[in-house]
């Protein structure tokens, strides 16, 4: 049986991020990394008819029309910002999730293997409502993007002052065990396996803003040897010389775009829209290193206290302060996402799940782990073996980092 419950709680957040926004706002595309939120808004309608009449019923209805322009292969993300209408993305949605509780309400148990595994455990249900919330926090990108293409206007930076003491936590290793064999999961994020840790440290927060400004300030941007060569290549090509999105008073004053407008930068706010070849630089710079994956997950098995972050379904706009754990990890969860060193791969004894593209098309090498969750990925989907993955090149994400020492 498929619950409608975890679907409408994903809605209600997604009508909550657009419901300001005007058409020509749904149109917009500020990044071409990015599809128009409109587009977003479409494709999470047909990808939840795709699956609940498609996948379970073979109907076509609701879904096959749609699918050159909401389809994740349909148009490439240059040519989707031909859109519908705001009301009629609207009406869409809504209509869609009114036939897809009709059909819940009619059909209690559908027949065939494959709809046996769709619906066993609740698994179609959770998927669609994780898939909503992950398109959510895309959105929140695009929302923050469109904020950000407004400039400065009329306001007054922050002093960063010095970069706060961090602590580092030191970690004896052993063995533990990595992943998740859970059904409501990600193929990616299983089977579950034994994995042996050398010592190594941690630092207790994420990299602040007020840390990468010393990093810019001695002319990190300047040292093509604190960088890979493909990140060097990039720094040139694109001639870098801070994070993305950080706007200039032109007085030695930061701001940066949030959901809710363009506001000065606090200097304890982990940095974030730098690239996995940025972070790696900083860390050299601070000889230091990335973290791996499998190193960062274990730290995070042995925190023994809550997940803390600024979580946006608690109405934050942006990252909150890393604070001083008190000899404690600090900010590990859902603050903002954390490069690693671990390019994303599959688990030994990996199988693709029911959605076979989710994964396996980005074991490319080109692809970094990012883990920890930012402040717009909902509580919902975080966990500690939950893995997600971006281009090392990219800067546009609410990605930072912490760095890591060997022993």
């Amino acid at each position: 049986m498929i619950s409608v419950l975890p679907l409408e709680r994903a809605r209600r957040d997604t009508y909550r991020l657009i419901h300001d926004l005007s058409d020509q706002e749904l149109r917009a595309q500020p990044n071409p990394e990015y599809s128009p939120l409109g587009w977003h808004l479409g494709h999470i309608a047909f990808t939840e008819a795709r699956w609940v009449f498609g996948e379970l019923l073979g109907d076509g209805s609701l879904w096959e029309s749609r699918h050159t322009d909401f389809a994740q292969e349909g148009r490439p993300k240059n040519e989707r910002g031909d859109l519908p209408s705001r009301s009629e993305l609207l009406d869409y949605l809504g209509c869609v999730r009114r036939e897809v509780q009709r059909v819940l309400l009619d059909v209690p148990e559908f027949p065939g293997d494959k709809a046996r595994r769709l619906t066993e455990g609740g698994y179609l249900s959770w998927f669609l409502a994780a898939h909503e919330r992950q398109h959510f926090e895309t959105m929140a990108i695009v929302r923050t993007l469109i904020r950000g293409s407004l400039g400065i206007s009329g306001k007054h930076s922050r002093p960063f002052g010095e970069p706060p003491a961090v602590r580092r936590i030191r970690f004896e290793g052993g063995s533990f065990l990595m992943g998740t064999d859970a059904l409501c999961a990600y193929d990616n994020e299983k089977p579950s396996h034994r994995v042996e840790i050398a010592p190594f440290e941690l630092d207790a927060t994420p990299v602040t803003c007020a840390d990468f400004a010393q990093f810019m300030k001695e002319g990190g941007y300047r040292r093509p040897e604190l960088f890979s060569e493909e990140g060097w290549a990039l720094v040139e090509r694109e001639a870098l010389d801070r994070p993305f999105g950080w706007l200039s008073d032109g007085s030695g004053g930061w701001f940066q775009a949030r959901l809710d407008g363009v506001r000065p930068l606090y200097g304890a706010e982990p940095v974030i829209g730098v690239s996995a070849y940025e972070a790696e630089a900083y860390a050299r710079w601070s000889g230091a290193r990335l973290p791996t994956e499998a190193e960062w997950e274990y730290a995070l098995s042995c925190l023994h206290q809550p997940y803390a972050g600024s979580f946006l379904d608690a109405r934050n706009a942006g990252p909150m302060p890393a604070v001083d754990g008190g000899g404690q990890l600090s900010s590990m969860i859902g603050n903002c996402w954390e490069w690693t060193a671990t390019r994303f791969g599959p688990y030994p004894g990996f199988v693709s799940g029911p959605y076979e593209g989710y994964s396996a098309p980005y074991f490319d090498g080109e692809h970094r782990v990012v883990r920890g969750g930012s402040f717009a990925t909902h509580t919902e989907l975080l966990r500690s073996s939950f893995r997600n993955w971006y281009p090392q090149r990219l800067r546009s994400s609410f990605v930072g980092f912490r760095i890591a020492y060997d022993l």
